[in-house]
């Protein structure tokens, strides 16, 4: 009795094991649809940070332009506002490149002061500025921008290009750094790629130093993680 009661119980829930399966199934959400059916993720905006490493010479001083040099340059910004037209973005840089071959100082016949023992300056020196960022990417195609960069702030340069930037640095070898106001602006083509998060792409800054009366040109590409 106890056998036939069990048979009489088990057999119906084994038979309907296979329809009540692939109904429970069909309510589950496909947590793989968009890779399955190769939908893109959106574009990201919201807190990024990017990264950049090309190529810098400085224009203006006595040879009028210096050596090419590596550029580096990190920084960290916010997408404040996305629209039609594009995406406005606020941010912090930092950039470090060196300036070779080109003296800052000269004599009223044009001749550089930056060699012998009298140097009254350094042809061959390091800038690291720190600026604020102001940027809006105008969108052209989807994922496809070119962005509008204003960035202005300080910068460090060391060795001195000139030695009056800094009073009683003339002559006096502990001296060896002065900050300076500097401001510029870049362009370029971005792409936000299908790898999601990431966006790259390529750029030409210029940055002028009043105090020198120096413009710094940078080309670069650059890779953009967006959180």
């Amino acid at each position: 009795m106890r056998i036939s009661r069990l048979a009489t119980g088990v057999v119906p829930f084994l038979l309907a094991l296979p329809i009540s399966a692939p109904a429970q199934a069909e309510n589950q959400i496909d947590l793989s649809s968009i890779s399955s059916t190769g939908t893109p993720e959106p574009v990201r905006t919201g807190f990024y940070m990017e990264t950049s490493l090309g190529a810098f010479m400085t224009l203006g001083g006595g040879d009028s332009y210096s050596n090419m040099e590596a550029f580096l340059a990190l920084g960290a910004g916010y997408d404040i506002l996305d629209v039609a037209l594009g995406t406005l973005s606020a941010g912090l840089q930092f950039q470090l490149a060196p300036s070779a071959g080109d003296c800052y100082i000269t004599d009223s016949g044009g001749n550089d002061l930056c060699s012998g023992a009298k140097a009254q300056g350094s042809s061959t020196f390091t800038m690291a500025a720190v600026d604020a960022v102001v940027s809006f990417r105008f969108r052209l195609v989807d994922r496809l921008y070119i962005p509008a960069r204003l960035f202005g702030g300080m910068a460090d340069f060391t060795p001195l290009p000139r030695c009056d930037l800094v009073s009683g640095a003339c002559g006096n070898s502990s001296i060896g750094d002065v900050w300076e106001p500097t401001m510029g602006a870049a362009t370029g083509i971005e792409w936000a790629t299908r790898f999601d998060h990431f966006t790259v792409g390529l750029e030409l800054s210029g940055r002028f130093v009043p105090a020198l009366a120096m413009t710094a040109l940078a080309i670069y590409p650059r890779i953009k993680y967006t959180f």
